[in-house]
């Protein structure tokens, strides 16, 4: 097996890979893609019921196709200078990297708060506390929304790390020790915030966060468990005062 370079009379250049065993015949070059130009119409590479397929649509903008048996998982392809896009089988982006900037639109996250009297909350009667908070608002969420305000579970759909948080005023009503909130995975408490309740005023701004391993369908939530009894002790602030929050971090 013999290869050969032809070079341009200015630039590029074809590299031909010619068989031990080789017929006569001719090859026209003339309308050949060179290695340093593609052109700008459409060329595709791979047929649409194999693993791969490269497509070149149209000036600077190219799209590499990973199919398996023809059905399509993902594609990779640019978007103009210094943009380069990883896209879904039906073409929108599920991430860019951009002059720089990486942004992932479709990466789970969601951020909670009360609206009013749900459990949790400094007006929720006898369900201020020892339950799980399930504040009604949703301030926003990207990719689906992970969130169910009838359980207060926040459910994984994609197996990875995520990072719990949580911050707002604790009303001092009823608390006789100290303020507890538990974060949980599957029920079970991985993360416990203490407050000592002495000296404090009516109101206390209280955070806590915390890393989590979760598979697909595990879920969180957050427990209050003021002074570890008593359901009508403390409570959190509504509207502004009070954000939950949960993202999928890799």
């Amino acid at each position: 097996m013999s290869s050969i370079r032809l070079s341009g009379t200015s630039s590029g250049y074809y590299d031909l890979t010619v068989p031990a065993v080789a017929g006569t015949n001719s090859i026209d070059l003339s309308n050949l893609p060179s290695k340093t130009n593609l052109g700008t119409s459409s060329i595709t590479h791979g047929s649409n019921t194999g693993d791969t397929r490269f497509t070149l649509n149209s000036a600077n903008q190219y799209t590499l196709r990973i199919q398996n048996a023809g059905n399509i998982a993902g594609q990779i392809g640019g978007g103009g200078a210094d943009d380069l896009r990883f896209s879904n089988a039906a073409g929108a982006t599920t991430m860019q990297i951009k002059d720089g900037g990486v942004t992932t639109p479709n990466q789970p996250m969601v951020q909670t708060y009360f609206t009013g009297a749900q459990d949790g909350a400094y007006n929720a009667g006898s369900s201020r506390n020892l339950v799980v908070c399930k504040p009604a608002g949703v301030r926003f969420y990207t990719g689906n929304n992970m969130y169910d305000a009838a359980t207060g579970r926040y459910t994984a759909q994609v197996a990875g790390t995520y990072y719990a948080s949580w911050g707002g005023s604790q009303y001092n009503n009823g608390v006789t020790n100290y303020f507890m909130i538990r974060i949980r995975k599957n029920g079970s408490s991985e993360k416990d915030t203490y407050f000592n309740k002495t000296n404090l005023g009516s109101w206390v701004h209280l955070t806590g966060s915390a890393y989590f391993q979760l598979a697909a369908n595990d879920y969180i939530d957050f427990y209050t468990n003021n002074d570890s009894a008593g359901s009508d002790r403390g409570g959190f602030d509504v509207n502004n005062y009070t954000n939950f929050a949960v993202r999928m971090v890799g």
